[in-house]
């Protein structure tokens, strides 16, 4: 099953770029996620770039792209 949804929003794209791509964020937008932070000094996202997620039922530690 997928759903999908789109959304208009009147700002700059890396005003948006910003909200999004910050994880420390997570928690005000997913249900599910209530809190992450950067590894090993990392401070934005990039490639090999590791974080943590703590989860309403788990806690991961998941791998950016």
């Amino acid at each position: 099953m997928r759903d999908s949804v789109t959304v208009h929003i009147t700002a700059p794209a890396d005003k948006i770029w910003a909200l999004v791509s910050d994880i420390t964020n997570t928690g005000k937008f997913s249900p599910e996620t209530f809190e992450a932070e950067w590894l090993d000094g990392a401070t934005e996202p990039a490639v090999g770039v590791r974080m943590r997620e703590t989860l309403n039922r788990i806690k991961a530690v998941a791998e950016a792209p």
